[in-house]
């Protein structure tokens, strides 16, 4: 009985550790519940003028009267100015913008992936706004008024680009921060915007210490089937 009990508590313990290490779904990752387990600065909705997964996707939008000379918007999005600057290298006089953000767990080697949208009202090309992401302190470029490929515009902007996949594999497990923004640069008046829609995460794989535990567990199984042989 005493051996019995120890193999059943490693089972259920084995069981445990791995349901805590497992990946934990990005939440609203298609924006259908508006911006439902998104943290969110600024200008941000979402809107039903275009989506790639659903009706809507998220709609981030760097407007007049964002976060002042882009401060706030890099520390809420985990990034810095310095950061900002080298994916838009010459670019200056970060005004305004507006992000989106959520933290989720999950293992090295998971695969996160993602659609994204760039609108501006800017005349193109134009050396001013662009869009970006972050994640786990991070940043890259999603788009930009200088050199990304413009037509006819949605959303109440003049100017889109075509939807575009992006993907990205985690080197890490554990805890990690994905953020989206918007940024106005060298003015503060003409909008620029990000769409970002279909945010999946997949490919995970078990930790390390789950295995082991697994091991033990199957161990004590084989334990106990010849004892009651015995």
């Amino acid at each position: 009985m005493k051996i019995k009990t120890l193999i059943s508590a490693a089972v259920l313990s084995t069981i445990g550790f791995s349901a805590t290490q497992a990946n934990a779904s990005i939440i609203d990752s298609s924006f259908e519940s508006g911006l439902t387990g998104w943290t969110t600065l600024m200008t941000t909705s979402t809107t039903n003028a275009t989506a790639t997964d659903g009706t809507f996707s998220a709609f981030i939008q760097a407007v007049s009267g964002g976060a002042s000379n882009a401060s706030t918007l890099e520390s809420f999005a985990g990034t810095t100015d310095a950061a900002l600057q080298s994916i838009k290298s010459g670019y200056k006089n970060f005004t305004n913008g507006s992000a989106i953000k959520q933290t989720f767990t999950a293992s090295a080697g998971s695969l996160i992936s993602f659609d994204v949208r760039t609108l501006t009202n800017e005349g193109t090309p134009s050396p001013w706004d662009f869009t970006f992401f972050v994640l786990d302190g991070v940043a890259f470029s999603l788009g930009d008024t200088n050199t990304s490929t413009f037509s006819s515009g949605v959303a109440g902007y003049s100017n889109a680009t075509a939807w575009s996949n992006v993907s990205k594999t985690l080197l890490t497990s554990g805890t990690h921060t994905l953020s989206f923004g918007a940024v106005q640069a060298g003015d503060n008046s003409v909008s620029t915007a990000l769409l970002v829609d279909n945010i999946k995460l997949s490919g995970d794989v078990p930790e390390p210490g789950s295995l082991a535990l697994l091991g033990l567990g199957l161990i004590g199984l084989a334990a106990l089937r010849r004892a009651k042989s015995a």
